[in-house]
């Protein structure tokens, strides 16, 4: 036996695409989401040169995917020892109050800002926020702490 707290499950006026961020049936790619792609195979390329300007175009930074590509702004900034842009980047990023990974990878990355600036304290204090969290990888947050 099913219980049914809501009663039935009623048809809603959004398309599944909206709802899973899956294109619809004919959907074409439009010239923001094949840069978006390329600059994320440049990143996973070690080529943060070539990514770090896609991702910091405006249009790069809007829609459903506008706060992973200020997150992968910075982290090109940040692999392109450009650490001080990297920790607003990362800041600016948080202020937008991201839910889920991005929010957690985003205060590690601004914590590794902080570290290459020679900032100990700063880094500390995000992971010691974060070692109070629930997160994805526990175990990792709390080595960085320890080593910084």
């Amino acid at each position: 036996m099913v219980a049914r707290a809501h009663g039935r499950l009623r048809r809603n006026s959004h398309p599944l695409s909206q709802l899973w961020l899956a294109p619809a049936k004919g959907h074409a790619r439009t010239a923001a989401m094949k840069q978006f792609a390329d600059a994320v195979k440049f990143e996973v390329d070690a080529n943060y040169a070539k990514a770090l300007p896609i991702f910091s175009q405006p249009s790069q930074q809007q829609g459903p995917l506008g706060h992973y590509a200020t997150f992968y702004a910075g982290l090109a900034q940040l692999r392109l020892g450009q650490a001080a842009e990297a920790r607003d980047t990362f800041r600016a990023l948080l202020a937008h109050e991201p839910v889920g990974y991005l929010a957690e990878a985003a205060a590690v990355k601004e914590a590794e800002s902080d570290e290459a600036l020679g900032d100990r304290a700063a880094a500390i204090d995000i992971y010691e926020r974060l070692s109070t969290m629930k997160t994805t990888a526990p175990d990792d947050v709390l080595m960085r702490l320890a080593k910084t």
